[in-house]
């Protein structure tokens, strides 16, 4: 089977873009610099925080850092799968091989406190924290914080810190060893204890240790081992020889070589749709194999690689079939023979199946096709931009050689740009030469940390750099100042997370002494929520600084990739489609004010059903304006001050958003502002020059933008060009107020509007149709004496709906003679005035 494997921590870390070649190209670039020993984070055999560690080419270790206790240990390497590592939505790593030792034990330690009149000590389970790790001297260094006060109803007791230090050793006959030197900091009337797992060694073999080990009566077998006295007094060294090969068999072991067609289909963005058991978009796998089975399989599987290749509708409704035509046709043979060799499935009626409504426009996006409104659209007027907005000159920041799938930006005071990226490395860089690159200066790309496990946030405070990783918000030390980060601190864990591949933890906004950060849902491969969900997942997570208890202010999310602070001091979340979501939307809360729900059941369900779902500041119309939001960064330069941007991962490029309050409710307008850049837009950041510096990502599936890099790194730099576009649309009792960037020239007629209105109503299917879909006449147009406003009668229009606002290209025109930018307006009517609004609206609302 091709997919990355390794057997050594260099053949894990691999260049960007290495796991996702075709299948023949698909290995593991090496890269020579990696430190010794290598630690990374990860899920791994089904735990969701694992800290992982190869402490010699034959000689790896893992910790379950939830329990901050040892997990396993084993010779044989990782196999490195996911959509991180090959692309894959489903599995995750897993450890490869038999281990010597395994810890299937519930927290191990114990806190023996001062002694009775009887000569006993009472024993508590003391409530433990993973304080995160370093690496020094070479060696690896894991931090743990036992508070026995509160376990087990404890006395007031001081905490007790803990350091382990652990390395592979070699004795004279080269035989390997694993030693764990542990410290203690605390009360030193209280003893600690851990219990110890051995496995099949020999504790009078192959255990040596200063402290006072006590192995368990009778113990053999995968369940070996003992419980460790650790010395309060000085470092207690813990070692054991493996001596033998290890035995005890894999958790999860090595899976079945599956078949070519089965990695076609899963290397590829089939999965966005279609899952083995339940489709989303289309039919699942196994039903397309049911509607088949009585026909030739050679016949059927030769039509069904020509769909695969050439895409199109027809068979199982009006969705469109995303085309592949770059697949080589003996690859889409090969995975529609897999497809159809899937037994069970309902076979379908004859005939094909109800068009899912707005799921044919989606499927035409994925397609090319855009949206499909009257002819002749155009870039901008019908279609997503081609080019960069010109009020804006683009750059290309990116060093030779590195490219970023880029997780998290921000900027130290020194004007160093700091970027997180998700890829295999799990690493965080620095670039410099900012300020030099736009006259051809040098520009450097350096990593500072690396191993972390998914980074999808990154926030700079006081010069002290915090990354949000998948499992946990880390803070990063640089202890010598050379530039590298020493130590990894854990802030906080404290939510609940599985093994699931899609339970990511998204951005990183701050305020006042708080990270604010969300947390997506567990999906199955295929797009639909996965059941059994962890109670803290869908949630908006505030995190303080300094590590206390952390708060959930939202709930009802799905995959909330973008949180930021923007208009009206408010913190913004963008959410993407799926069930219980039609579309994908902004949406706005105070961090402080009630706790918000945004109507997501996935997690709570009937128990959430009857909650009032707070609305969408704009809804994003799959396909037309958005497809994966993500992050959303204010704006407070030009004629868009008071506004937001909205980048987009899939759809692509930035999308700007105007926020209006009305009956206490807040709606607003969304357009396309620009496209052309190299990658679809994961971050975005202003940096301290006032220029938008913008990340790019990609992988597998409906995650990147059609026929754009995985990876990118951007800046626009304003250049004070006027540009002829909308400004804002608010909302008038009986209509619309359309402002523009310029003067428009002439007299518009009603029919040089279009406009269309709906409403969404969210189910559990995936995604959803437009309802109530109407055409709605212009009956009357008035212009301001200036030319920048026009105000349009529209009469039916009502709250809950969304309006769809297109121009005519031919009619408008600036008094200089510009055509608009982009025609289109998307406007979420959340509520409808009964007053007309401020005559003199104050620049931030433009």
């Amino acid at each position: 089977m091709s997919r990355c494997r390794g057997v050594a921590f260099v053949a894990w870390v691999v260049l960007a873009s290495a796991c996702f070649q075709p299948r023949e190209t698909n290995q593991p670039t090496a890269l020579p610099d990696e430190p010794s020993p290598a630690v990374f984070r990860s899920t791994l055999d089904g735990r969701s925080r694992v800290l992982t560690a190869r402490l010699a080419d034959d000689v790896w270790a893992a910790y379950d850092v939830s329990q901050a206790a040892f997990f396993k240990l084993w010779r044989d390497g990782v196999d490195f799968e996911g959509p991180v590592y090959d692309g894959r939505h489903g599995p995750q790593p897993r450890t490869r091989g038999n281990a010597w030792m395994v810890a299937r034990h519930p927290i191990p330690w114990r806190v023996h406190l001062g002694a009775n009149t009887d000569g006993e000590s009472r024993v508590v389970r003391p409530k433990v924290r993973y304080r995160g790790h370093a690496i020094q001297d070479g060696e690896l260094v894991l931090r743990y914080s036992l508070d026995p006060a509160s376990g087990d109803g404890a006395a007031s007791v001081d905490v007790i810190e803990v350091s382990e230090r652990v390395r592979a050793i070699r004795a004279a006959d080269d035989t390997p060893g694993f030693e764990r030197r542990f410290a203690l900091s605390g009360p030193s009337d209280s003893l600690v204890s851990l219990e110890i797992a051995l496995g099949r060694l020999d504790p009078a073999r192959d255990v040596e240790t200063d402290g006072r080990f006590m192995p368990r009566p009778n113990a053999t077998g995968a369940e070996g081992g003992g419980r460790l006295q650790l010395r309060a007094d000085a470092p207690t060294t813990f070692v054991v020889w493996l001596r033998d090969p290890p035995a005890i068999e894999a958790a999860a072991p090595d899976a079945i070589e599956e078949p070519p067609g089965q990695v076609g289909v899963a290397q590829n963005d089939c999965g966005v749709c279609h899952g083995v058991d339940r489709g989303t978009v289309g039919p699942g796998f196994r039903d397309i194999a049911a509607r088949y089975a009585s026909e030739p399989a050679d016949v059927t599987a030769s039509r069904l690689a020509t769909k695969i290749v050439e895409g199109g509708t027809g068979v199982w409704g009006d969705v469109a079939m995303t085309p592949h035509p770059d697949l080589p046709r003996p690859a889409a043979e090969e995975m529609a023979g897999w497809i159809l060799s899937l037994e069970g499935g309902t076979a379908p009626e004859d005939g094909p199946l109800p068009s899912r409504g707005f799921f044919s426009g989606w499927g035409d996006f994925f397609a090319g096709v855009g949206r499909a409104l009257s002819p002749g659209n155009e870039p901008g007027d019908g279609l997503p931009l081609a080019g960069v907005h010109p009020s804006f000159d683009l750059e290309t920041i990116r060093p030779p050689g590195f490219a970023p799938r880029v997780g998290g930006l921000d900027f130290l005071s020194d004007g160093r740009l700091v970027v997180a990226s998700w890829d295999p490395h799990g690493g965080v860089y620095l670039v410099e030469g900012l300020e030099a690159a736009g006259q051809g200066g040098p520009l450097r790309a350096r990593r500072i940390a690396a191993g972390l496990a998914e980074p999808l946030g990154l926030h700079v405070v006081d010069d002290e750099i915090y990354v949000l990783q998948k499992p946990e918000l880390t803070k990063l030390i640089d202890r010598d100042g050379d530039d590298v980060i020493d130590a990894y601190r854990t802030v906080s864990q404290a939510w609940t997370a599985t093994p699931n591949f899609h339970e990511f933890a998204f951005g990183l906004a701050y305020r006042d002494g708080d990270f604010y950060a969300t947390l997506a849902t567990a999906i199955l491969p295929g797009g639909a929520s996965a059941p059994n969900q962890a109670k803290d997942r869908g949630r908006v997570v505030r995190i303080p600084r300094d590590g206390g208890p952390v708060s959930f202010p939202a709930h009802g999310l799905r995959t909330p990739n973008g949180i930021g602070f923007g208009p009206r001091g408010l913190l913004y979340v963008t959410d993407n489609q799926g069930d219980w979501l039609p579309s994908s939307k902004l949406l706005a809360l105070a961090p402080d004010g009630p706790n918000r729900f945004f109507g997501s059941r996935s997690v709570g369900g009937d128990a959430v059903a009857q909650l009032p779902v707070t609305p969408p500041v704009v809804w994003l119309p799959q396909g037309e304006i958005g497809n994966s939001p993500s992050e959303p960064v204010p704006i407070d330069i030009g004629p868009w001050a008071g506004q937001l941007l909205v980048a987009d991962v899939t759809h692509g490029g930035l999308k700007r958003v105007f926020v209006e309050e009305v009956a206490g409710v807040l709606q607003g307008a969304v357009f396309r502002f620009s496209q052309g850049f190299e990658a679809g837009l994961n971050r975005a950041v202003w940096g301290p020059d006032g220029q938008l510096y913008v990340g790019g990502i990609g992988s597998n599936g409906n995650w990147g933008q059609a026929d754009k890099e995985r990876y990118g790194l951007q800046r626009l730099r304003w250049n004070g060009t006027s540009t002829f576009e909308m400004l804002a649309v608010r909302a008038l009792p009986g209509g619309l107020e359309v402002v523009f960037s310029e003067a428009v020239a002439g007299s518009i007629a009603p029919g040089d509007v279009e406009v269309q209105d709906w409403r969404y109503e969210p189910t559990a299917e995936y995604g959803g149709p437009k309802v109530d879909l109407r055409e709605l006449d212009v009956e009357g147009v008035s212009r301001s004496p200036d030319g920048l406003r026009l105000r349009l009668a529209i009469p039916g229009l009502g709250a809950g709906r969304v309006v769809y606002l297109r121009l005519s290209r031919d009619a408008f025109e600036s008094e200089t003679g510009a055509s608009l930018w982009s025609t289109e307006a998307w406007v979420t009517l959340n509520a409808v005035p009964l007053e007309p609004p401020n005559p003199n609206p104050s620049r931030s609302t433009r």
